[in-house]
């Protein structure tokens, strides 16, 4: 009977480990640049999408989830909000944690953009 349990637990913590596993919490980070960009003729994935890049406190360039750049849609809903977020973290310099959803990518630059907090 142990050994039964012990699969399921085995089991259960691996089914629950893969149910969060596409969204990646980034820490001691600084925003190194905060762009909007609209339509793009060279068919770019970052058109119509809000674009963060992060460095370190000694201004090294960091990357969050594997990837230099979050973006978001211009179209999504939080985007306004999490732009106001970005730009007085920016403007204040202020370290920040960001939450990205890594299924949600734009080539291997960019994972997108769930949350910014300012720490």
């Amino acid at each position: 009977m142990n050994g039964i349990n012990f699969l399921i637990c085995v089991l259960a913590l691996l089914v629950t480990g893969f149910t969060y596993s596409d969204t990646v919490t980034c820490k001691n980070l600084y925003l190194k640049v905060v762009s909007i960009q609209g339509d793009r003729d060279d068919n770019m994935g970052f058109a119509n999408h809000l674009i963060l890049s992060f460095k370190d406190k000694n201004d090294v360039m960091q990357r969050c989830a594997g990837a230099p750049y979050v973006h978001l849609s211009l179209n999504h809903p939080a985007v306004g909000q999490l732009h106001a977020n970005a730009l007085a973290a920016k403007m204040a310099n202020s370290e920040v944690f960001i939450l990205v959803n890594t299924n949600e990518k734009i080539s291997a630059l960019s994972n997108q953009l769930s949350a910014i907090g300012i720490q």
